[in-house]
């Protein structure tokens, strides 16, 4: 791995290891932040939201410019928190941990299978950082993620611990894929709104990964990639963007293409972090919280 591209991966891990100040931003009791660890349904999640308020605004250049982004680091645009929304109730996105996130109004907050959402974020960083193909996922995990402070495993602990709090609606990205609706449903009645007939229909339409995918433009990060081009005085704006943030959509794929060292390796953090819980794999973390539902 060429130096410059150690050089890129340690930038990564420090910007990874950042521990944001809860206090930079006091949001109001009606406000939503939807805090996720990043590429675990984040952009998808936006999108239903906002459809859900709107049901149907498309007016937008890239979604951060309708749900803008609580700064983190210097990897994201620093789009201000009181610009203008199209609709109420106004919502932002956060990749903070429960302990880190401004406190004093509502949470959604999406869970993936942690060795799929490490692979999404292998792919992801090849967009943001324009990493060599030469980067591989072992390089990629062992020279770097494993390290980091803000994991998968315990962003999800840290957000666990709140499933029952009435402010946090814990969700999970299989569930998308599964039982669409449910999900939907769930949502809209966690933010109090009416889910009409026609309501449900656009907001499906225009949630859809065909019409996402479609309309990759208002999805891809290209505000990111110009904030970070500027910021880190990388030649990622002039890379094309490859993967986007509206991929496949599709599970198992980690278990497919990452090394088995990787997996084992991701799957035992994991389970050492829920140890106190009883779970042997994130599926029964899953299962668990499916069956709490239907009691």
């Amino acid at each position: 791995m060429a130096s410059s591209e150690r050089e890129r991966l340690e930038k990564l891990r420090q910007v990874a290891a950042i521990d944001p100040d809860p206090q930079r931003f006091q949001p109001k009791s009606d406000e939503v932040f939807i805090s996720t660890y990043c590429k675990a349904g984040t952009t998808w999640t936006q999108q239903i939201v906002h459809q859900l308020r709107t049901g149907g605004h498309m007016d937008f250049d890239e979604i951060h410019e309708v749900i803008p982004y609580l700064p983190f680091g210097d990897i994201e645009p620093q789009i201000p928190l009181d610009t203008p929304q199209p609709a109420n109730p106004r919502c932002y996105k956060s990749h903070d941990t429960w302990e880190t996130v401004p406190k004093g109004c509502k949470y959604i907050y999406v869970a993936r299978d942690p060795v799929d959402n490490f692979y999404s974020l292998y792919l992801h960083t090849h967009d943001v950082l324009a990493l060599e193909e030469g980067v591989t996922t072992d390089d990629f995990y062992f020279k770097g993620y494993e390290s980091h402070v803000r994991t998968v495993w315990n962003h999800q602990l840290s957000w666990w611990k709140q499933r029952n709090n009435p402010d946090v609606l814990f969700l999970f990205y299989e569930d998308y894929k599964e039982d669409f609706d449910g999900s939907l449903k769930r949502i809209a009645d966690f933010l109090n709104i009416k889910l009409s007939e026609e309501k449900e229909r656009v907001v499906k339409e225009y949630c859809s990964f065909a019409f996402m995918k479609q309309h990759w433009a208002k999805f891809n990060g290209h505000l990111q990639r110009s904030h970070e081009s500027q910021t880190w005085h990388s030649p990622t704006e002039e890379v094309p963007i490859k993967y986007g943030k509206v991929r496949n959509g599709q599970g198992g794929q980690g278990r497919q293409l990452l090394s088995p060292d990787v997996v084992a390796s991701i799957e035992d953090h994991w389970r050492a972090a829920f140890k106190n819980y009883g779970f042997e794999r994130y599926a029964d973390m899953r299962n668990a919280s499916i069956e709490s539902r239907v009691q």
